[in-house]
Parts: C-alpha cells; structure tokens; sequence
C-alpha cells in the first residue's frame, strides 16, 4: 500500500460513502432507534467517509514500519486498525453528540471505542485487501509483454499458469506475462501436453514427477514447479501414464 494519488482517494471514499450509507439503512448499534432515517445514513456516511480517511493513514503508516521492523503483515493490519480506531472513535463521537446530546450520557468512551474497533475492523480489512488486490493487479500490468501475445510459444515453455487475466509462461530460463486466457494460449503452445488445473498446463515431457499427499497429487517439473491436479484431471493424468511414486 503506497500512499496514493487524488484519483485513488476519491476511488475509496466514493465506495466509503456507499457503504456508509448502507450502513445507516441498517442502524447497528441500536442508532436505528436513535430518531429518523435521513440523519442516520448522514451520520453513518460521514463517519465512514472519515474513517477511510483516518485507516487509510494509520494502515499505511503501520505497513511502512512493519516493514522496517519485519513484522508479519497480520500484525501491521492489527497495529494500523487498533490505532486508528482511536482517532475513529473521537470524530464518530464528537458527529453523534452533536446529532444526538443524549448519547453524551448514556456511552461511555472505552465502550464507544470498543464500538468503532468492532465496526472498523472488517471496514478496514476490506480496505486493506482491496488495495492489495489492486496494487497486485498493478504489478501484473507492468510486468505483462508489451509487445502482446506471441502468435506460436516456443517449445521451451514448460507450463502456463494463469494468474488473474493474464497468463505465465514458464521456461526453464523464467518466465513472462501475457495479457491473453489460458485456452488462447494453450492453443499457441507447439509441445505436447495437458491442462491439469483450471490456471495451470504443463507440458507432458516436463512432469519429472508425480507426488500425492493424502487425496491431493501435486506434479513437479524440470524446472522445479509444483503444479497442483485437480481431482477430474486424475483419470486424465493415468492415461497417460502419469500417477504417483
């Protein structure tokens, strides 16, 4: 998670005020009770579009000193989320007094707190796989050939692996990203071989072996891949001669 532009701010707290907004209709916590639908969804709207704010911040900060402190990236999601349900909390409080003055009396701040960590977070973790999804989606891009598909993959590619919407060619020298389907480019492929997995073919003269753990069988390759078999490509797998030591 890099610190992003206006465009991806605007992406995030356009989908923040959505969710808030659904989060109003609902009314957790007992604020459905607490008078009538317009300024529930308001509050809850506001309170989301700031919280995105305020986990988007404290998230990255943790992930950037996790980082230098080699922490497990759970750790920098709890750290970030703990955090800044902190700052979450106040502004949430500060909206809803304002809103509703009795509230003043009948929560106190460790509750209110507890109740902004609950609610913040899933929120937050939605946010934090999402962005990881994108940022992961970014990398594919960039790494992807820009000089497009190859009309013929040449005989040294040993397997495709399908990540995302784009295809893997592995050689025994690497491999390269194509922006293709996996069908499309099994059909470029000039050396015999099957599709075993639904994101993975391989080449028939590269499985160097067959291991199974438990129901599962795993195919390793020349080039030290494991490909895993799904359970419909076993009778395949048999026929040709393939099956487990």
């Amino acid at each position: 998670m890099e610190w992003p532009g206006l465009r991806v701010w605007g992406r995030d707290l356009a989908l923040a005020a959505i969710v808030g907004a659904f989060i109003g209709v609902i009314g957790p916590f007992g604020s459905f009770l607490n008078g009538p639908l317009g300024p529930r969804v308001a509050y809850w709207t506001a309170s989301v579009v700031l919280g995105t704010v305020i986990y988007g911040v404290t998230l990255r900060l943790a992930r950037s000193l996790a980082r230098r402190m080699r922490w497990p990236g759970w750790a920098a999601f709890l750290l970030g989320a703990t955090v800044g349900s902190g700052p979450v909390a106040v502004v949430s409080w500060v909206i809803a007094v304002r809103m509703w003055p009795f509230l003043a009396q009948t929560m106190s701040a460790r509750d209110w707190w507890l109740q902004c960590l609950v609610l913040g977070l899933p929120l937050a973790g939605g946010y934090a796989l999402l962005h990881l999804y994108l940022e992961g989606r970014a990398a594919l891009a960039e790494e992807a050939d820009d000089a497009g598909p190859p009309d013929r993959f040449p005989r040294e590619v040993i397997c495709l692996q399908m990540e995302d919407h784009y295809v893997r060619a592995h050689t025994s020298q690497g491999s390269k990203l194509h922006l293709m389907t996996l069908s499309d480019a099994m059909a470029r492929v000039a050396r015999p071989g099957l599709q075993v997995h639904r994101s993975w073919w391989v080449a028939r003269d590269a499985v160097a072996q067959v291991t199974r753990d438990g129901r599962a069988l795993r195919l390793k390759l020349l080039n030290g891949l494991e490909v895993p078999v799904a359970r419909r490509s076993v009778a395949r797998l048999k026929a040709e001669g393939l099956d487990a030591n």
